[in-house]
């Protein structure tokens, strides 16, 4: 497991060195936050040395004594003389204490200068008269104090956030100054001549110190992009290579630890970040807060990791993530410790952020808290921190637990039952049939003898839906064999594969890998294990090379033998060249070889490849299948393909699936035999000859000869007839009249045999080429699934449904002709059907309606509901200053020499007090030992009683120490003591107006997050939408890009309207706002305005809907976070730079603008009630439509607006983009070609002939001198060709010779660097109106069939849309799946819908990109019939591509084939196959495995130039030989030759057919 670990990770560092941009802003926000905390925390620390000094000795009372006191910066808004007003119970002022002038301090005051209480208390929240007041009457007194830091101080210490100091020192100096004006004349009551109050190893506090609880919001800031960036890859990986990497051998668990150690490496940049932080904190170990830091971080990675698991979508788990993680960071801080903290601490947030607490507290009281003393509470009340940490231990534990059990289990109970079946007996399929089809089973007694790696028994297989997808399958896959498994699209092939693998769990029934029972000990069963899935489980940024030494490691194969194997490997199919490319950067075909590659790498002993040849072009499917004929010897490999070629050319044995049973098996030659109808003569008829009349000639000639004939089909110039298997002899007879024909030879011996009518018509018929091949393995395939429907389904009207479909295309047809609604109308349907676009996308994603409206609501709400409104002036809270109130503790009383009379009486009047302990010790003691001593027992105070002098030293994290002791001390100086002295707390009008300034700052803040979760998916659907070019289908209908974005911008704007007037109900439901109401509408208008041309260009831009919405949400929250705190410190330093710095915020990110105007709006109205008061002094406008005011703030919104709009706009105008493109490329000539070996095409020089005169006639498309420029590298050059009225056009190609680019130019997806492309008499480049089925389906996935269809036939402007779908989809046979989810649908269902969405165009040229690409033969055939049918019934002309030759030969009248961008060839498939097929193929069939050696020495002996192409490894009755192809050659002579080499073999059988189509690309292309 080790060795798989170690791979996974170095795959993971590979890949983040090469995603830089991301890895850098995930590995440098959090350095960026820690950056932004730490200027943050070393500019309040320059505040705080301005404005207070540290005090040691509290105070000195003595009888010469004075006041030492630097008082706090509180009314720095207005300069006031720090002073204290003394009232007794009347209005008048007594007199005043100035703090720090000369003797006397206190002074009376005029008589007339007075005040009520009310006033007195409002004039010193403004800071006018008083620092403070105090009340006096007798000996009690009451003291206002005013709070600096919002709250009552709980703790004796430098409040640090706070910045401006002490607040204690307020306290200890109002008292001081009642003893000053009380003092007595003689010393003879005191019970000390002097008194002095210390604290106990006073000390700075650190400003890290002050704010360590909120450290935990600080990391999960810095995490906050480390967590999307999990979910988005893992949900991603879960999709694509998770399934596969299970295949090949790895553990679930393993999967998730990769990503987490990966994470975890990642985030060490904060942990060293938090490691300067903590460096500070001198009286915590080091050791345990980083530790707890990370703890944290592991818990954040756990966190992401379990939303993986739950979640299935990239899209909404990151919604999610970011949604949640905010919510669970920030709700700690609204919570005070309780006896249910413990049970919140399952929230890893609760247990950190109280963990921080509790440590703050501890440094606090110099007590440096290590591992030892987790659970020690001395210093602190509640849980002990211990406890805390455990948790966060319980919290990483249990998310960790979570995310492997649901992902195990995948979140449903019935899952938990698995756990339990695997070692039990399965359950018996019941009494299902094994075969379909009686008899169609080959049975080859070698076979039941030969060692089998692959058994299946009775296999079934039903999901949860109750869906039956295998139903009693059985079969053995033979070691040294290709075992093809054949099917249509839902047959089960898939899940068996997946069974096979371990993937998936049968429901009964065993399987058997390499001996191995695959369902009881799956592990094991994989190692044996290579498998190629349906798609490409590959990473865009690993090399060839890395991918294969990845899955090497995976499946445990030898280290020292990975290079070379890699090496053969990649030789065999010829990839050894890309051994270093990204795969990314690979074409589709290199893409399936690299994975054929990773199922073959490691010594798989079982190979199995789900159609793994899929989108490559004949050339490179002939590598795979040269590597497979070799690698086979030793391997047992099974291949499922919907290229019955392929199956011809590889298969040692077929299986044929239906209904999820077994049809039929055995070799080729068996299945033909039973299933297939002969032989095929193609016959291509001149160009200029009536296509009718030579039909029905050629028709009477082969039904002359051969009475059992019969028309197979007819397209432009060729015709296929088929030949009965038992009419073998009489297929010389026939090749030789038709050869005689060819070269008007009518007076010839077989000529003669005609009858004498038929040999005056042949005169007139016209052939070129003629050519014979054997029944295909597809026509054999189609046959068995007909026979299996009469069977299973009971279908015996498979002719009436061809006919019905048919019809229906007929009255398609026919609508077509009606006059198409235009104009407005027009416009107004297609404007209307977007918007039902819309709606059916939200309705099949109300999660994303969640995310995006109620979530942003709920933060918004929140962010109100957490605001507090303070009263100035008024009252808090009322405390009394007595030893009552300090805390349970020890006192240490300090006996010492000289005279101490008044110690006893000291002592005394503590130990009144039942919750203090005294305990006694010699002055002569080291006072610092005995702290030590007893501050484990919580030590309160130490009195030092020594030469008449008391000294109190007191706990300073002890709460209210200084004031209680201060008191205490004062009464036992004073005369007429005890005083009582009662605190009462005030806010300050500073106070008041930093608040309010803050909490109308925080508003828009929580605002800015709400519209970026409502905003940020806009762009999904848009890419979406783009990505699988659903709306390029929509644009070539010729709609208006003005309505496509009109519809856009309606139904957004509609969200963003909803999620408005739910802030407003909010607004109204919290009483905010109401009086600007109308000024928050514009300022949300003006937003809109900017917001959506912003996200239309980011949808643009991206590639991936995940991606672009994750960036889009962090960069306005990042920013918004940022933004605030900023301004937070500019306001508290006073800076002159916002002015600078705030348009830097709106050209970055402009959504800030809207964060000011929403700011500046709100705050307006309580600016008005107080022009000149200290909440304007802190704003920089005066009046809101000033220039600072919201005027900047909207035309910054209004900019972005407009700018963003044109980008909108040039990035989608055509005549823009191609005027760009025109500037940015210059105009581009053919260059010479490249010459080519073979001989060239006259065709083809024909062609170029013809594009270049004046005029082209019935021609629908003309591409002249077509050239294609990437950079340094020419896609296309000089391409030349028309496409005739009515005509099929093939248009193939090698993976990278041009034939997509070329798709793309025509399809209008790209712009000509060079020449010309016509299509219907109008330039592509200005205009593109033609019907399109794209390679891959575009049609959005969350769309109903129908609804796809709708929507396009309204785009069309049919007058009744939904009759001509209901067309539509009885042509294409899909009316039973109309309303099933595009998603849903099979393969082959969603390529008949593309197809159906070209069927509806009303355009002349239809472009079908490969439009059967894997979808199996049957439906392949019905989807030929669709395109005949648009051919020849509605006019159309098709330009195809494809990679299967088949098609091209069933479809395409003529075929051009690209080579490097360059056209070389052009016939019909006859002419191309006559002129470049330069070889036979001879197949004979012997009767026993025993005379293969013979009959391959006696066809050497005979035929020295036949070259045998079956191996000799292959254990086959079939043995197969090229024969080569000389001028001159004769169908009747090569056919009479190895006719009577066969009989002198005596071999069982035997065929020769032509060289195929594909044989012909490879000789063009290779």
């Amino acid at each position: 497991m080790l060795v798989k670990l170690l791979a996974l990770l170095k795959k993971d560092a590979i890949l983040a060195t090469r995603s830089k941009v991301w890895t850098m802003f995930e590995l440098l926000l959090p350095v960026f936050i820690l950056f932004v905390v730490n200027g943050m925390m070393e500019t309040i620390a320059d505040q705080m040395q301005k404005g207070t000094k540290e005090i040691d000795q509290l105070g000195d009372y003595s009888k010469t004594s004075g006041i030492v006191f630097i008082p706090p910066q509180i009314c720095d808004m207005k300069k006031i003389e720090p002073k204290i007003l003394f009232r007794n119970g009347s209005d008048q002022v007594v007199g005043e204490f100035i703090v720090g002038a000369p003797a006397p301090a206190f002074q009376p005051v005029d008589p007339k200068y007075k005040f009520t209480e009310e006033d007195a208390l409002k004039k010193m929240a403004d800071c006018e008269q008083a620092t403070m007041i105090v009340h006096n009457s007798g000996k009690d007194f009451t003291v206002f104090v005013p709070i600096v830091g919002g709250e009552i101080p709980n703790t004796d210490f430098k409040d640090g956030m706070s910045l401006k100091g002490d607040k204690y020192f307020f306290s200890s100096v109002f008292i001081q100054a009642i003893l000053e004006v009380d003092k007595p004349d003689n010393d003879k009551h005191r019970l000390s001549d002097n008194i002095e109050v210390n604290k106990i190893k006073a000390r700075d506090v650190k400003i890290p110190e002050v704010a360590l609880p909120y450290f935990h919001v600080i990391i999960g800031l810095s995490m906050m992009v480390t967590i999307v960036n999990v979910v988005r890859t893992v949900v991603t990986e879960k999709s694509t290579v998770k399934p596969y990497l299970s295949a090949i051998g790895l553990p679930g668990w393993l999967f998730y630890l990769e990503h987490f150690i990966a994470t975890f490496l990642k985030s060490i940049i904060t942990c060293i970040g938090a490691l300067k932080y903590f460096m500070d904190l001198k009286y915590t170990s080091l050791a345990l807060l980083m530790m707890s830091v990370i703890l944290y971080i592991i818990g954040a990675i756990a966190f992401a990791i379990l939303l993986s698991a739950i979640f299935t979508n990239a899209k909404r788990g990151i919604e999610a993530s970011l949604v949640a993680w905010i919510i669970i960071m920030f709700l700690p801080m609204t919570l005070d410790e309780d006896d249910l903290s413990l049970l919140y601490s399952i929230n890893i947030n609760y247990a950190y952020y109280f963990f921080l607490q509790k440590v703050q507290i501890n440094s606090l009281a110099n007590f440096k808290l290590s591992f030892g003393e987790l659970f020690n509470t001395t210093y602190i009340e509640g849980t002990a921190p211990g406890y805390y940490f455990l948790m966060m231990i319980f919290d990483v534990v249990w998310m960790i637990a979570a995310a492997l059990l649901y992902d195990r289990y995948g979140g449903k109970l019935s899952g938990i039952k698995d756990l339990f079946s695997v070692g039990k007996g399965r359950k018996k399929a019941g009494s299902d049939e094994d075969v379909i089809l009686e008899g169609c089973i080959e049975n080859v007694k070698m076979r039941s003898k030969a060692v089998s790696d692959v058994e299946l028994n009775n296999v079934v297989k039903v999901y949860p839906t109750g869906e039956r997808a295998v139903n009693g399958l059985s079969f053995r896959a033979i070691r040294g064999q290709v075992s093809i498994l054949l099917g249509q699209n839902g047959c089960g092939k898939s899940t068996t594969f997946s069974m096979i693998s371990g993937v998936a769990l049968p429901t009964s029934g065993s399987i058997k890998v390499a001996g191995v029972d695959a369902v009881r000990q799956k592990d094991k069963a994989r190692k044996f294990i290579g498998f190629c899935p349906q798609y490409n489980p590959l990473y865009d940024r690993l090399t060839v090379l890395e991918h294969l030494e990845l899955v090497n490691a995976l499946k445990e194969g030898p280290p020292h033998l990975f290079l070379g194997e890699a090496k053969q490997l990649l030789q065999a199919i010829r990839l050894a060249d890309k051994a270093g490319t990204h795969s990314a950067n690979l074409s589709g075909g290199m893409k399936r070889k690299l994975c054929v590659c990773m199922a073959m790498i490691g010594g798989s002993k079982v190979v199995l490849l789900d159609e793994p040849t899929a989108g490559m072009d004949p050339g490179a499917r002939k590598d795979v299948q040269m590597m497979l004929e070799k690698i086979k010897v030793n391997r047992t490999i099974l291949l499922t393909t919907h290229y019955m070629d392929e199956a011809e050319r590889l298969g040692d044995w077929v299986f044929v699936m239906s209904y999820g049973k077994m049809a039929a098996s055995g070799s080729l030659n068996y299945l033909k035999k039973k299933f297939g109808s002969g032989y095929v003569l193609t016959v291509v008829l001149d160009v200029k000859s009536d296509r009718k009349h030579s039909t029905r000639l050629v028709k009477e000639i082969c039904h002359h000869i051969i009475p059992n004939s019969r028309l197979k089909d007819q397209r432009g110039q060729m015709i296929e007839m088929t030949l009965p298997e038992d009419a073998k002899k009489k297929v010389v007879p026939l090749l030789k009249v038709l050869e005689s024909i060819i070269a008007k030879k009518y007076k010839s011996g077989p000529i003669k045999k005609l009858p004498s009518a038929l040999k005056e018509k042949i005169k007139k018929l016209r052939i070129t080429t003629l050519g014979l091949s054997l029944s295909s393995l597809e026509t054999v395939f189609i046959r068995i699934c007909d026979e299996c429907d009469l069977v299973i389904a009971k279908e015996k009207n498979l002719e009436d449904k061809r006919e019905i479909a048919e019809k229906n295309y007929e009255m398609l047809t026919e609508m077509k002709k009606n006059k198409r609604v235009t104009g407005t109308a027009l416009q107004s349907s297609q404007f209307t059907c977007l918007l039902r676009k819309r709606y059916y996308y939200t309705l099949r994603n109300i999660y994303q309606l969640f995310f995006q409206i109620v979530i942003p609501i709920l933060i918004v709400t929140f962010g109100l509901h957490s605001m507090k409104d303070e009263e100035t002036a008024k009252p808090k809270k009322l405390e009394k200053l007595d030893l009552n109130i300090f805390p349970k503790s020890v006192v240490v009383m300090m006996k010492g020499s000289g005279k101490t009379d008044h110690y006893n009486k000291i002592k005394s009047q503590i130990e009144g007090f039942k919750h203090l302990t005294v305990k006694e010790h010699d002055a002569s003691e080291d006072h610092e030992k005995l702290v030590r001593e007893y501050y484990k027992q919580k030590l309160g105070f130490i009195v030092m009683v020594s030469e008449n002098v008391a000294r109190i030293f007191y706990n300073h994290a002890v709460t209210r120490a200084s004031p209680v002791l201060t008191t205490l001390a004062a009464n036992w100086y004073s005369e007429h003591g005890p005083y009582n002295v009662e605190l009462k707390w005030l806010t300050s009008s500073k106070e008041e107006a930093s608040n309010k300034f803050f909490l109308f700052l925080f508003v828009p803040f929580f605002l800015m997050l709400g519209f970026a979760l409502v905003t940020a998916p806009f762009v999904q659907f848009s890419i979406e939408e783009r990505i699988c070019k659903f709306s390029h289908q929509q644009h070539l209908t010729g709609m208006s890009k003005m309505v496509f974005w009109g519809a856009n911008i309606l139904w957004d704007s509609l969200i963003f309207i909803i999620f408005c007037v739910g802030t407003i109900l909010v607004f109204l439901a919290f009483d905010r706002y109401q009086n600007c109401l109308p000024l928050i509408i514009l300022v949300y208008s003006i937003l809109l305005l900017a917001i959506l041309p912003i996200t239309y260009v980011a949808s643009l831009v991206f590639e991936s809907p995940a991606k672009a919405s994750t960036l889009l949400v962090l960069y306005q929250m990042v920013l918004g976070i940022i933004i605030v705190l900023t301004m937070m410190i500019l306001s508290f330093i006073k800076s002159k730079v916002s002015s600078v710095i705030t348009p830097i915020f709106y050209i970055l990110c402009p959504p800030s603008a809207f964060l000011f105007g929403f700011f500046k709006t709100t705050i307006e109205e309580e600016l008005k009630k107080d022009p000149e008061g200290m909440l304007s002094q802190m704003v920089e406008f005066k009046k809101l439509w000033d220039w600072n005011g919201l005027t900047r703030d909207l035309f910054f919104l209004g900019l972005a607006s407009f700018v963003s709009t044109v980008t909108v706009y040039a990035m989608q105008n055509r005549a823009t983009k191609v005027a760009i493109f025109d500037m940015r490329h210059s105009a581009k000539k053919p260059i010479p070609k490249k010459p080519v070996r073979l001989a060239p095409c006259k065709a083809v020089m024909l062609e170029e002939q013809l594009v270049h005169r004046p005029q082209v006639k019935n021609c629908t498309v003309v591409v002249k001198d077509l050239v294609r420029v990437f950079g340094t590298f020419r896609a296309v050059n000089g391409v030349c060709l028309t496409v005739r009225n009515n005509e099929c056009f093939g248009l193939l190609g090698t993976n990278g010779a041009g034939k997509t680019t070329t798709f793309d130019i025509l399809t209008g997806l790209r712009f000509p660097s060079g020449g010309s492309a016509i299509i219907d008499g109008k330039d592509v480049v200005k205009h593109n109106y033609v019907g399109y089925c794209p390679q891959f389906d575009s049609i959005l996935p969350d769309l109903k069939c129908i609804e796809a269809l709708e929507i396009m036939a309204q785009l069309h402007g049919y007058a009744n849309p939904k009759l001509a779908v209901k067309h539509v989809l009885t042509c294409v046979g899909m009316v039973e799946h109309a309303f099933k989810n595009v998603r849903m649908c099979s393969g082959g269902q969603k390529r008949k819908i593309s197809v159906g969405i070209a069927m509806l165009t009303r355009a002349k040229c239809i472009m079908m990109d490969e439009p059967t690409a894997g979808i199996d033969p049957r439906a392949r055939r019905e989807i030929w019939e669709i395109l005949d049918w648009m051919r020849e019934k509605s006019g159309s002309s098709i330009v195809l591509t494809s990679h299967s030759m088949e098609e091209c030969e069933a479809l395409c009248s003529r075929i051009a084939i690209l080579r490097k961008g360059e056209m070389i060839a052009l016939g019909t498939s006859q002419d191309l196959k006559s002129q470049y097929g330069n070889t036979y193929t001879m197949t004979l069939m012997v009767k026993k495995i025993s005379e293969r050696e013979r009959v391959i020495k006696g066809v050497q002996k005979k035929m020295k130039e036949a070259v045998l192409k079956t191996a000799l490894t292959n254990i086959t009755t079939s043995l197969v030989w090229e024969l080569p192809k000389r001028p001159g050659d004769k169908w009747s002579r090569k056919y009479e030759k190895v006719e009577k080499l066969a009989k002198k073999l005596h071999v069982k059988d035997f065929m020769l057919t032509q060289s195929s189509l594909e044989d012909t690309f490879i000789t063009l292309t290779d």
